[in-house]
C-alpha cells in the first residue's frame, strides 16, 4: 500500500512539474506508454486431470508498457503496474486477478483447476475461459487492457472432502484425513513415531504445514515459503493419534490413544499396530455365540494449550466408540455392539482405524501375529578389501519403522560392490542393484548385481526397504553440533580424528538449551544424529546433556561407527 502512495505521488509531482515546465516555455508535454501490452498465451485449449496437477499446463507472456514523454529530453517515472485477469465471461463481471513478478506466469493443472472452480466453473465440461491483461499507473487514472485471449477449459471436480497426508518431502504417502462437510476441517486417525513429520494437502492444492514464523507447535500455515511453512510434527509420545486439523482456525490437534479397553463379555487391552493403524486382541471362544463388547479409553490431547515436549501438560480425554445405523464412530464414551462368533476356536477382534471413512470393528478367525521389522541390516560386500571378503560386521539401523528405513556410518573398500542383506549370517534374503550408481539408485529383492560401491572411504548410507532406494554420502573432515545454547547453527564443529567415523572437539556450555542439540554430518539440515546415555540415533531425539551438566568447556567426541558419543569435561 505504502508503495502504491508513494507511485502516485511521484507521477504527480512529475506532472506538476511537465505542467509548470510547459507553462514557462509555451510548448506542450504528453504522457506516453499507457497503449495496450501484448499478451501471449502457449495454447487455446487445455484438459486437466488429476494426472496432470502438478505439471505446467498454460503459460502466458507479455510486453511491458512504459511510461514516456513526448519530449525526449525528459524521463519518466517507472510506476506502470500489471496484472492478469481471468474471468469465464467476456465482460469480466466476476474474475480472479493474478500477478505476475516477472513478464510471464505459469500455471499448474492444479493452480488452473482452483481457479476454475473459484469461477464457477462446471467440471468436465469444455468452457471458455478469458484472459486479459490490466495495466494501471494509478487508481484514479482508467486502466487499460490487452486484446482478450479465450482458452477452451475442461476443469475437473476438487475433492475437499480429503486433506491428503504427505511426508516431510512432501511426497503422497496414501493417507488422508476425512472433511465430512468440505469445509476445511479434517478428522480421522493416524499412527506415528515420536516427532513424526508431515504436511496435509487439501483438494485445491493448498498445502498446510506449521507455522514458521510464530515456530509454535500446533499452529497452521500454508505460505508457500520454506522459511513460513515447515512440516508439521507430532508430540514427544509416539502411538495411535485422532487428528483433527482445522484450516478456518489455522490450529491443529493430536489426541493420543495411549489405550484401549475391552469390556463387556470380553475384558482386556488391545495392542496397537502402527504400520496397519489398527487395534487388535486374540482370544480363545469355547463356543459359538453372539458377544456384547464396548471399547473405550482415555487419551491425551496435545494442542497449541499444551505444546509438544510434555505428555504431562497434555488434557486428559475420554474416548470410546459407538454404534450408530451399523456404522462405527468415535465419540467421547462408548456404547454397546454385538459380535456373531460362528465357532469354536482362536479368534481376533480387530479395531481398524485406516480409512476415516468407514471405521470398522470385526472379528477374525486366527491369532494375528505381530509383524517383525527387524532392527538391522547387514551390508555384506561394503568392506570385503577391509576384513578379507563378504562378512556381516557392517550394517545400518532402523530409523523409520514405517518406511522401513535404515541408516549408518560405515567404512567402504569394496572390490565388487555390496548387498543389503536383512539378516545376520542369512543368504537367502536380501536386496541388490535394480538401477542406480554409487551414490544413489533404486533396490530390488533377490536382483542379481551388486549395488556398486564408492572409492575407499567412510560414508553415510540411507536405505527405504519400502520405497525401494537407497543413497550415498560421502562424511568430511568435519561435522556440525547444532542447538548447543539454544544457537542453531553450524558454527560449532567437531573434526575428523585419525580413525575412520569419529569426529572430536571443544564444546563450551554457556546456558542449558530448550530443545537440546544435534549432530548433523552436513549443513543440509536434513543429516543428523541425536542420541541418550551415549548412545547415538539418526533422527533420534535430541542429546540433552548439556541441561544438567555444569556450564564450562568439554570434548565432545563421537563415532558414528558404532553409534555412540562421549562428553567429557576439560579440567584445568
Amino acid at each position: 500500500m505504502n508503495m502504491k502512495i508513494n507511485n502516485i505521488l511521484l507521477l504527480c509531482f512529475f506532472l506538476l512539474l511537465l505542467w509548470t515546465s510547459c507553462e514557462d516555455s509555451g510548448d506542450k508535454y504528453y504522457l506516453l506508454g499507457l497503449e495496450e501490452s501484448d499478451l501471449i498465451v502457449t495454447t487455446d485449449k487445455v484438459v486437466l486431470t488429476q494426472d496432470n496437477s502438478s505439471d505446467i499446463v498454460l503459460s502466458l507472456a507479455w510486453t511491458k508498457g512504459t511510461l514516456s514523454v513526448s519530449n525526449n529530453k525528459v524521463s519518466a517515472p517507472d510506476v506502470y503496474d500489471t496484472s492478469l485477469e481471468i474471468s469465464s465471461t467476456k465482460e469480466f463481471s466476476s474474475l480472479v486477478e493474478v500477478r505476475g513478478e516477472s513478464l510471464s506466469i505459469a500455471f499448474t493443472g492444479k493452480e488452473l483447476n482452483a481457479i476454475a472452480k473459484e469461477l464457477g466453473v462446471i467440471p468436465d465440461v469444455a468452457t471458455p475461459i478469458y484472459f486479459r491483461l490490466k495495466g494501471s499507473i494509478g487508481n484514479n487514472i482508467p486502466a487499460v487492457y490487452s486484446v482478450i485471449k479465450e482458452v477452451s477449459l475442461v476443469s475437473y471436480e476438487i475433492d475437499m472432502s480429503r486433506g491428503l497426508i504427505l511426508d516431510k518431502e512432501m511426497n503422497d504417502t496414501g493417507l488422508f484425513l476425512f472433511s465430512e462437510n468440505e469445509d476445511g476441517i479434517y478428522r480421522g486417525f493416524m499412527g506415528a513415531t515420536a516427532w513424526a513429520n508431515f504436511y496435509m494437502q487439501e483438494g485445491n492444492g493448498t498445502t498446510w504445514g506449521n507455522d514458521g514464523v510464530d515456530g509454535d507447535a500446533f499452529l497452521l500455515s500454508s505460505e508457500d515459503d520454506p522459511e513460513k511453512r515447515w512440516n508439521l510434527w507430532f508430540p514427544s509420545v509416539g502411538g495411535s493419534y485422532y487428528v483433527t486439523v482445522d484450516t478456518q482456525k489455522k490450529l491443529w490437534s493430536a489426541l493420543n490413544l495411549p489405550e484401549i479397553n475391552i469390556a463387556g463379555d470380553l475384558s482386556a487391552q488391545m495392542e496397537f499396530d502402527r504400520s496397519s493403524n489398527s487395534w487388535s486382541y486374540s482370544f480363545t471362544a469355547d463356543e459359538a455365540k453372539e458377544i456384547t463388547v464396548s471399547l473405550s479409553g482415555v487419551g491425551k490431547l496435545f494442542d497449541y494449550s499444551t505444546g509438544d515436549q510434555d505428555e504431562n501438560l497434555a488434557i486428559s480425554t475420554p474416548f470410546g466408540f459407538q454404534k450408530e445405523d451399523n456404522e462405527l464412530i468415535f465419540a467421547e464414551e462408548p456404547s454397546n455392539f454385538t459380535l456373531a462368533i460362528p465357532e469354536v476356536g482362536e479368534w481376533t477382534l480387530i479395531l481398524d482405524l485406516s480409512n476415516p471413512l468407514e471405521l470398522t470393528c470385526s472379528l477374525v478367525a486366527g491369532t494375528i501375529e505381530p509383524e517383525v521389522v527387524n532392527s538391522e541390516v547387514y551390508l555384506p560386500g561394503i568392506d570385503d578389501l577391509l576384513i578379507g571378503g563378504w562378512k556381516f560386521e557392517s550394517k545400518l539401523s532402523l530409523f523409520n519403522e514405517d518406511d522401513l528405513s535404515y541408516a549408518g556410518v560405515v567404512n567402504v573398500d569394496s572390490e565388487f560392490g555390496y548387498g543389503i542383506y536383512l539378516e545376520k549370517d542369512n543368504w537367502d534374503d536380501f536386496y541388490k542393484l535394480d538401477s542406480g550408481d554409487q551414490l544413489d539408485g533404486k533396490l530390488l529383492k533377490g536382483a542379481e548385481d551388486n549395488i556398486p560401491a564408492p572409492a575407499k572411504g567412510t560414508y553415510f548410507i540411507n536405505v527405504s526397504l519400502k520405497s525401494l532406494k537407497y543413497s550415498v554420502l560421502a562424511l568430511t573432515e568435519k561435522v556440525y553440533v547444532s542447538g548447543l545454547n539454544d544457537s542453531w547453527d553450524f558454527n560449532t564443529t567437531l573434526e575428523k580424528t585419525q580413525n575412520d567415523g569419529i569426529y572430536s572437539g571443544v564444546i563450551s556450555i554457556t546456558k542449558p538449551s530448550e530443545y537440546g542439540f544435534q549432530i548433523h554430518i552436513d549443513d543440509s539440515w536434513n543429516n543428523y544424529f541425536g542420541g541418550v546415555e551415549g548412545k547415538l540415533y539418526y533422527t533420534g531425539d535430541n542429546l540433552k546433556e548439556d541441561q544438567t551438566l555444569d556450564l564450562g568447556e568439554y570434548i565432545l567426541t563421537v563415532d558414528f561407527i558404532s553409534e555412540s558419543y562421549e562428553i567429557t569435561a576439560i579440567t584445568k
